[in-house]
């Protein structure tokens, strides 16, 4: 094979030599490609001989399962801080003091706090209740009323409650001032007419009646 090699450079010059590494590359190449991987590979009639290396795979990365909108929004619940939601309700009258002696009509303030839904004044003598128009309208967790009584409580004396009652009561407290508007009767209510009322707070009064 040499003295061949030496034969050719002889005749032809040291370019026939840079054509043969040229081909036999291109042999070795198709055939390396041409290989499976762990096959043995076989070039210039056993001359050169190797095992080709096996591939190697990568693992794939282990993803997080998606998550449906429900799951992200828990999970991002779970990691925000939680902040605390005033939600219950309260409230007082702070003027007049109670036991204080009032007029027929007088001004009465006081607060309230939390989601109320709609606040009333209620005068309650005894077992019977009603309601003082209008509803109150509370800003920066204070309020302002007005509250009328024209008769004759026993003693001259009575209670004011702060109450604060859901959509219904609400409406079926200003139909029953409507009537007692068109009628001049206001028929006093039990407390268990009244239905969804919760009492946030209670005074008495004594009517100034000299």
């Amino acid at each position: 094979m040499g003295e061949l090699i030496a034969e050719l450079i002889k005749r032809f010059g040291i370019w026939i030599l840079l054509l043969l590494i040229l081909v036999g590359a291109l042999v070795w190449y198709i055939t390396h490609l041409n290989a499976e991987p762990g096959e043995r590979v076989s070039v210039f009639w056993g001359m050169v001989e190797y095992k080709k290396d096996k591939l190697q795979t990568v693992p794939e990365p282990v993803s997080e399962p998606r998550r449906g909108p429900e799951k992200v929004q828990e999970a991002r619940q779970e990691s925000e801080p939680r902040q605390e939601v005033e939600s219950e309700i309260a409230g007082g009258i702070t003027s007049p003091h109670p036991g204080s002696r009032v007029e027929r009509w007088f001004r009465i303030e006081g607060t309230i706090t939390g989601e109320y839904r709609h606040p009333w004044l209620i005068e309650r003598i005894g077992e019977l209740h009603w309601p003082k128009e209008p509803e109150l309208t509370p800003r920066d967790g204070h309020w302002i009323g007005g509250v009328n009584e024209g008769g004759w409580p026993p003693g001259g004396r009575f209670e004011i409650l702060l109450v604060d009652v859901s959509d219904d009561v609400n409406q079926r407290f200003i139909e029953w001032l409507e009537n007692g508007h068109r009628s001049g009767h206001y028929p006093g209510l039990h407390f268990d007419d009244l239905g969804d009322v919760n009492i946030l707070d209670s005074k008495d009064y004594l009517l100034t009646t000299e």
